[in-house]
């Protein structure tokens, strides 16, 4: 499933705010989680092309993280 179509069912049962936060938590989760079995699957198939693909899904965790956290700061200052 897209995280845009979760963050749209998110938003309609918890509204717009609450439902950027799961789905930033929900990230988090997921990101770590495929962290911990690609550590396995790296330590065990030998294959670093695993580690390319979780840096890569840490950078975009990690812009995705900076622009909610901007726009919860921009809300908080208005």
């Amino acid at each position: 499933m897209d995280g845009r179509v979760l963050q749209g069912i998110l938003h309609i049962i918890f509204g717009k705010w609450k439902a950027k936060k799961l789905i930033n938590d929900i990230s988090y989760a997921v990101v770590v989680i495929l962290t911990a079995i690609s550590s396995i699957a790296v330590f065990y198939y030998k294959n670093f092309a695993i580690v390319a693909i979780i840096a890569y899904l840490w950078a975009i965790f990690l812009k995705a993280d900076a622009i909610y956290k901007n726009s919860l700061a921009n809300i908080i200052k208005k």
